[in-house]
Parts: structure tokens; sequence; C-alpha cells
């Protein structure tokens, strides 16, 4: 089989790109709530709020942690089908020539 390595080769790192960013992002998320939580609510009569912030912030770190794990576990799969359909492929080529 013909396998196009370039396009391959270009969605991994579409891929890789894309889970770098994410991380990025979420770094920043969690930092920035830090900040915010430190700095912000220093009064401590918020009512609440900072509690609720908190909450909802440890949702979306929890759900952009998930993607970030899907779209590393989907990278490292394209990698190793490609290889193990490579190196099938070789096998095979091989067997006609032995």
């Amino acid at each position: 089989m013909q396998y196009d390595s370039s396009k391959i080769d270009a969605l991994v790192d579409s891929l890789s790109t894309y889970h770098d960013q994410l991380l990025s992002q979420h770094n920043d998320i969690r930092d920035t709530a830090k900040r915010l939580l430190s700095e912000a609510w220093e009064s401590g009569d918020d009512q609440g709020a900072s509690a609720t912030f908190d909450q909802k912030n440890n949702i979306l770190l929890g759900d952009l942690e998930d993607l970030i794990a899907t779209l590393k576990k989907g990278n490292e799969s394209v990698v190793t089908a490609y290889q193990n359909a490579s190196g099938a492929d070789s096998k095979v080529a091989k067997s006609f020539v032995d």
C-alpha cells in the first residue's frame, strides 16, 4: 500500500501543535485563576463567589485535561498505526523477494 507520509506527518504536527497550545492555555487559566482568587477576593466577604468561581474553574480545567490527554493519545495512535502499517507492508514486500 502507499501512504502519503507528508500528510501523516502534517496530521501528527497539527495534533502536537494543538496539544501544546491547549496545554499552554490550561496553564494560563490555572495561573490566572490562582492570582484572581488570591488578589480579587482578599476581603473574604464575597458571599461564596470565590468558591463558586473555583468550582467552575476546576471543572473547566478538568475538561481541558481530558481533552489534552485525548489529543496526546490520538497523536500516539496515529504514529503507532502508521509505523505498524509500514512495517507490515515491508514484511509483505520482502516475502515476494525471498
